[in-house]
């Protein structure tokens, strides 16, 4: 789809990508009129052309409109502009229940009935209007949090039909999600709201073990388990509330509860007693409260990878979340020892032998520019900085084209702000470039003679380390340097990270990890002593890695540094990088590439095998793909991760 951010849509000004589906993109937007804030699906073009899909999409969108309950996202308006059919929603500041369970596991029974409660009353209220949702799952459920309770909003109404319709749309578009499809719409017989109870059920199986009931290698195999098997037993679930997903999830709708309120009840029953009025029970929320706006990038993870190794590994992180790059600059041995970081935990995973990623047939090849030395995402688009000829190339993944950028001197890292990315350059200069219009503008020069390395924290401030001068804090909107940070005297900072609040510099030739506070550059905390070898201080899902080369990698904690338990006995570990729920880990020497838990305690289905990469491994870690670029050939290959389960 043609990127259209900074374009007005339905007196809607597009300011960011919320999310991507089958039907469209979702975008955050200010509504010019009433000057809030909205979020804006704009339908795929190839679906609005269809005639009958857009009599569809707008009959339903006023239905949709037309819903006024606390647990469904309202619709303010839907129409078209300039032939973009596009929905105007309630803009909500949570994260879905899709990934609150990829990134923190299981629900405890309690909370999990208290979030079907309430998408349930959503369900009954559309019922009652004669909408069907037809796609009922964890993404779709939004999840927000006051005083410690939840109030999850049921969301994308946009592909629900009206009761009593049968078999698939004419379009041929696949509406619903086949790990929540009930029976009768796989075989296309009529249905009603116990469709979407089937549907409800499922996510109430996930909530409760972290994994979808069927989980199967193909979709035959998925379409045949709804149809003919019974839902799996899991330990973790009591037996009174497997009973109620078990009839939630009857093949046939007439042994299915009558409305979600029923389903709720039931769930309610089980646990023993009525909804909490008072203070949620001890860790029944507690991890689920770490929330953000939607589509925000994380406020305190960085956009670059992190790359260790003998041979100089580098893996940058894309789309998702943040990446930690760790370059080489000597040959060694990284061994890394191990020490145990918590044992596995039941979030969902893939089988021991079942690859993390592939490159299919059909997988997209990018070329970039000679001699490329890094690969980094910035607002879902991938940069690679090229030396061999001073450009920095952006892969457009919408259009599947590379557009190149000519630069005065070689681009030496980026600065993703909310409205541009700063590309500084070894004349010490910041080139920005709107995200919007992606065109350049003028060069900022820099008030240092060094920059051996900067880092991102949100979007409103860039840290540069600047040895010997120190660390400074720059204005991503206006590219003016904000703060200094004094530094103690004789200290070289050459490397910085910024993580829960506190900014990080590396003092590579004494061995000192200075910390201060990044609100005003004051201490926060003693020097802590680095292992000999060590070159990279970077953030990784809330851990804040130091290593590098034969230093290997460790996890700072609290004032000691620790070896993660996933290094155990290997001593060819590259690269790292992280998303939201995971860390991929380069080995070059073998041309591997695993996955594994956040907490890198384990790893995460089998090795990925048979990518091109060069002896420095770069790579962007985009929303369900991983591209890897090989420097010898400036290719960049995408391989696509397989989704847990």
């Amino acid at each position: 789809m043609t990127r259209v951010e900074g374009e007005v849509v339905g007196g809607n000004r597009l300011t960011g990508v919320a999310g991507r589906g089958a039907m469209g993109v979702v975008y955050l937007a200010d509504q010019l009129a009433l000057n809030r804030r909205v979020a804006v699906k704009v339908v795929n073009p190839a679906l609005a052309e269809d005639p009958e899909f857009r009599a569809r999409f707008q009959h339903e969108a006023r239905m949709a409109a037309a819903l006024e309950h606390p647990h469904i996202v309202p619709v303010y308006a839907a129409g078209e502009d300039r032939g973009r059919l596009y929905l105007t929603m309630r803009y909500v500041e949570g994260t879905d229940l899709a990934t609150a369970l990829r990134r923190d596991g299981p629900m405890p029974p309690a909370l999990a009935v208290e979030v079907v409660e309430q998408i349930g009353s959503a369900l009954d209220a559309a019922h009652a209007r004669g909408l069907v949702h037809r796609d009922v799952k964890p993404a779709n459920v939004m999840l927000t949090w006051s005083e410690g309770r939840p109030h999850a909003y049921l969301t994308d109404f946009g592909i629900s039909k009206l009761v009593g319709a049968a078999g698939p749309t004419r379009t041929g578009m696949a509406l619903g999600t086949l790990d929540y499809m009930a029976p009768e719409l796989l075989v296309g017989d009529p249905y009603d709201g116990r469709a979407d109870l089937y549907a409800l059920g499922a996510v109430l199986f996930q909530a409760l073990t972290g994994r979808v009931p069927f989980p199967r290698g193909t979709d035959a195999a998925r379409m045949y388990a709804h149809l003919h098997d019974p839902v799996p037993e899991d330990e973790r679930v009591p037996p009174a509330l497997m009973s109620v997903v078990r009839r939630a999830m009857a093949k046939q709708p007439a042994e299915r509860y009558g409305t979600a309120r029923e389903l709720a009840a039931a769930a309610r029953a089980a646990l023993g007693g009525r909804p909490e009025t008072g203070a949620p029970a001890p860790g029944s929320a507690t991890s689920y409260e770490r929330v953000g706006g939607v589509g925000q990038p994380r406020q305190d993870q960085p956009r670059r990878a992190v790359l260790l190794g003998g041979a100089a590994g580098l893996l940058a992180a894309a789309g998702v979340g943040g990446a930690l790059w760790w370059q080489s600059r000597e040959e060694g041995d990284p061994t890394v020892r191990s020490a145990g970081s918590g044992s596995p935990t039941s979030e969902a995973t893939l089988p021991a032998t079942e690859p993390a990623g592939r490159v299919l047939p059909t997988s997209k090849v990018y070329s970039v520019g000679p001699k490329p030395q890094d690969l980094q995402e910035v607002s879902g688009y991938f940069f690679s900085l090229n030396r061999g000829d001073n450009s920095l190339s952006c892969i457009l993944q919408d259009s599947e084209t590379v557009k190149t950028y000519q630069l005065d001197a070689e681009p030496l890292y980026l600065l993703e702000g909310r409205r541009k990315v700063w590309c500084v350059n070894a004349f010490h200069e910041m080139i920005p470039i709107d995200l919007q219009t992606m065109a350049v503008g003028q060069a900022v020069p820099m008030p240092m003679k060094t920059s051996y390395d900067g880092t991102s924290d949100g979007d409103r401030w860039g840290w540069i380390a600047s040895a010997p001068a120190g660390i400074y804090r720059f204005d991503l909107e206006t590219g003016e340097k904000d703060l200094d940070v004094r530094v103690p005297a004789g200290a070289v900072i050459n490397r910085v990270a910024v993580m829960d609040s506190r900014v990080y510099g590396l003092d590579i030739r004494k061995r000192l990890l200075h910390r201060y506070n990044a609100a005003d550059g004051s201490l926060a905390g003693d020097p802590v002593q680095v292992p000999e070898g060590s070159f990279v201080v970077a953030e990784l899902g809330k851990q804040l890695i130091v290593g590098g080369g034969k230093a290997g990698a460790r996890v700072l904690r609290g004032d000691q540094l620790v070896t993660p338990a996933i290094f155990r006995d290997t001593s060819d570990v590259n690269a790292i990088i992280g998303d939201d729920f995971s860390v991929w880990v380069a080995f070059t020497s073998n041309k591997e590439i695993r996955r594994a838990r956040m907490d890198l305690s384990g790893w995460i289905g089998a090795p990925v095998r048979g990518v091109p990469f060069g002896p420095r491994f770069m790579a962007g870690l985009g929303s369900g793909q991983l591209l890897v670029l090989d420097e010898g050939t400036s290719k960049v290959t995408t391989v696509t991760i397989t989704p847990l389960r």
